[in-house]
């Protein structure tokens, strides 16, 4: 069977016709915010598991009670929390923050994610990069989901018979991919009337390149896809940041389009 059967791509790809009224062109949205590319992805990802009553502003005063880490635990492994195994209203009372926290690293452990060096303590105490190196292995997992059994190849594979503009890209670290322009033509692939052409640029100058890699993520976002990564990743050409990229492409088709049969 072939990558284009496997992954259900344009050819005979239609938008229903309630979905076709709903479209409407995506804007332009730069959701840049102070900090490092690292704290900015963390919680671009956090945001983007669309948790009930959960925006993260400020990370490492976000973590703190134990609260948000032990929601994102639950959300990456429905059903792994117990309800009455934390303290659920811990904010200013330093020995229940501690012990939401010592939860989260039982929780973890349970899901094989290294927690040496790492106690409870620390994440109450807002300890910057033993809190990364937490986080960084929850989004890793979360992305190992979302990518599941595809491949690079696959993923490639299927994104070029969607753009369908030979010769297309070699693989996810073709220097081409920094222009942004590929990832517009594969979102306009799933859903030609979401673009706004006039904010599409040839990507040849970085202030273009920026522009591009920016509206690419919001015409995701506008399709309802998980996206997590920063502008910069598309900049740089981050091949692990856009494997889930891709990967989460794709699920946009499967999840909010229909086919023809």
């Amino acid at each position: 069977m072939c990558i284009r059967d496997r992954f259900n791509t344009k050819h005979g790809l239609q938008i229903s016709q309630e979905k076709k009224k709903e479209v409407e062109k995506a804007a332009l949205i730069d959701d840049a915010k102070e900090g490092t590319k690292e704290e900015r992805t963390f919680q671009l990802w956090i945001n983007s598991l669309a948790m009930e009553g959960v925006y993260v502003t400020n990370l490492y005063s976000d973590v703190k009670d134990g609260l948000l880490m032990i929601k994102v635990l639950d959300k990456i492994w429905p059903g792994v929390v117990e309800g009455k195994r934390f303290e659920k209203t811990p904010s200013g009372n330093k020995f229940k923050m501690i012990a939401n926290g010592n939860y989260i690293i039982e929780l973890c452990k349970k899901q094989k994610i290294v927690t040496t060096g790492i106690g409870g303590s620390d994440i109450a105490d807002g300890k910057q990069n033993l809190i990364l190196g937490l986080i960084w292995q929850l989004m890793r997992a979360n992305y190992m989901q979302i990518i599941g059994g595809k491949t690079d190849e696959e993923l490639v594979a299927w994104a070029n018979s969607m753009v369908n503009k030979p010769p297309g890209i070699k693989n996810l670290k073709d220097p081409s991919l920094k222009t942004g322009r590929f990832f517009i033509d594969l979102l306009a692939a799933i859903e030609p009337d979401v673009v706004d052409w006039s904010l599409v640029k040839d990507g040849t100058k970085d202030e273009e390149i920026e522009m591009n890699a920016k509206y690419a993520i919001s015409i995701a976002r506008k399709l309802g896809g998980k996206i997590f990564l920063t502008w910069e990743d598309i900049k740089r050409v981050n091949s692990k940041m856009l494997t889930v990229f891709v990967a989460a492409i794709m699920n946009i088709q499967t999840v909010s389009y229909t086919h023809l049969t």
